[in-house]
């Protein structure tokens, strides 16, 4: 029982498409004619040159990426950096300590020495009482110090594609006839611009987070006058009864200050032009339709024009901290290959004018581009599709 083709699989690469299309192309024609016996074949033209012009459409992908900058002063810009008086430590009667809220160090003796403090509600009752009777009260103070660090986030940006329409012209010569198949080479041209951008995509973040240490120093005192908040501050317990050492305590925490977003606008502009040279194997199913197969190596020269700026912004203010801006314009000169399926219409008996419609694939190797922190890759094989007039001469 004979296979439908319609409904089999096409395991082959792209490049071979179009030999299997072209087959089955001739197959459909060639059924659809009248039966003009085993031995019946349509001449090609006598005619050994022709010229062939028209519109063709090209695609292109392409991935964009942009690197995070390294050296700028993030936690400057967010008015950062600041290392706060840190640990002023417990007096031991070696020379003052200037807190936060108070400090401790003036008329000193062996056990005691003065210290004032800024707020009233540093002086709280401990309960306890001393030799006396006299109830014992807690002075406390406090410093900090402060360290900042930077969270550094990475992100992939989206691919873009784009498909252009674009003008070819080819010429070709014929070598001749051999059992209903025309042989020939052509040289062509094709030139197509394609474009792509992102608008403010986000490609990173930096995350400035802020390290706090807030230490606390508590004393057992004696209170002199509360009115100017001063006391004698007991830094030696010994032969002092009911009265506790100095304590020192210390407590971490973190807040995240700002995020800096980091964002891509691109626009890149690509104009390819290719020159072409094949190998042509044509043949005529009817006296006026014809397939073609042309197969053969490409020479393209890419030319990229790319323009990308950076922006860096608080999440916090909405303003822009930094901002960069790259441009590149460079010409890059690859060899690809293809292979390509055409079918013609004579318009007259003398086979003068015909129209074309063509579909094939284009290999080229990637084009990388870079520039400062960006740059990216460009995708150029493609399939390609076109239609045209031609004229033989």
């Amino acid at each position: 029982m004979a296979t439908d083709i319609f409904f089999q699989p096409m395991r082959c690469s792209p490049i071979t498409h179009p030999l299997v299309l072209f087959s089955v192309a001739t197959q459909l024609v060639a059924s659809a004619e009248p039966t003009l016996g085993e031995a019946a074949t349509f001449d090609g033209p006598s005619t050994a040159w022709s010229v062939t012009a028209g519109l063709a459409s090209r695609r292109m992908s392409v991935d964009v990426n942009a690197g995070l900058p390294q050296g700028i002063p993030w936690l400057g810009l967010l008015g950062l950096g600041r290392p706060g008086p840190g640990d002023v430590g417990l007096f031991d009667g070696t020379g003052p300590r200037r807190y936060e809220n108070g400090s401790i160090g003036g008329f000193s003796g062996s056990s005691l020495s003065e210290g004032t403090y800024n707020d009233r509600g540093q002086a709280r009752p401990t309960g306890r009482l001393d030799a006396l009777g006299d109830p014992i009260t807690e002075v406390g103070f406090g410093s900090y110090s402060l360290s900042q660090s930077l969270i550094t986030q990475a992100f992939d940006l989206p691919g873009d594609s784009d498909r252009g329409l674009g003008a070819f012209v080819r010429f070709s010569g014929s070598f001749g006839g051999w059992k209903g198949l025309n042989t020939g080479v052509s040289l062509g041209w094709t030139g197509v611009k394609m474009s792509s951008g992102l608008q403010g995509q986000a490609f990173g973040r930096f995350t400035a987070v802020e390290h706090r240490t807030d230490y606390g120093y508590a004393y057992d005192a004696f209170i002199l006058d509360t009115s100017s908040q001063t006391a004698f501050l007991v830094f030696n317990t010994s032969g002092l009864p009911g009265f506790e050492t100095p304590r020192r305590s210390a407590r971490e925490s973190q807040r995240v200050v700002d995020r800096i977003d980091a964002r891509l606008t691109s626009d890149l502009d690509v104009a390819l032009n290719e020159i072409e040279f094949t190998f042509d194997v044509e043949r005529y199913i009817t006296s006026r339709f014809a397939v073609a197969l042309s197969v053969g190596p490409t020479l393209d020269a890419v030319s990229i024009d790319f323009d990308a700026t950076a922006r860096y912004v608080s999440q916090r203010t909405g303003r822009s901290l930094v901002q960069e801006f790259v441009h590149d314009s460079s010409t890059h000169v690859v060899v690809g290959f293809m292979a390509q399926m055409m079918v013609r219409y004579d318009l007259t008996p003398k086979r003068i004018w015909y129209l074309e419609a063509h579909a094939g694939y284009h290999w080229l190797p990637k084009v990388d581009f870079a520039v400062g922190d960006s740059g990216g890759d460009i995708e150029l094989s493609s399939w390609d599709v076109g239609v045209g007039i031609g004229r033989r001469f």
